[in-house]
């Protein structure tokens, strides 16, 4: 299920790059590709968690900034709620 999950997010993510084909499956760097693996679990868990990736996204990178090392957990996608803005 997961590995299904990560090709569907990987299929939408390359859909809207420019450069579609075998060149979006590779990163360049072992740094890029941890990267990359890590948005892809978190695009996972937001469809584990009907959560709208962008929306979850806009809000995070809106949020984190001014969040302490003990509130991150509250940014994960599975404590995200839009209609009450996320918290």
């Amino acid at each position: 299920m997961i590995t299904n999950c990560i090709s569907v997010t990987y299929t939408m993510l390359s859909y809207f790059r420019p450069n579609k084909g075998l060149a979006t499956l590779f990163a360049g760097t072992h740094e890029s590709a941890q990267r990359n693996a890590i948005m892809y679990t978190f695009m996972c868990d937001c469809k584990k968690h009907n959560v709208n990736p962008e929306a979850w996204l806009n809000y995070v990178l809106e949020k984190i900034p001014s969040a302490s090392t003990l509130e991150l957990e509250k940014l994960l996608p599975q404590n995200f709620n839009l209609t009450d803005g996320g918290n």
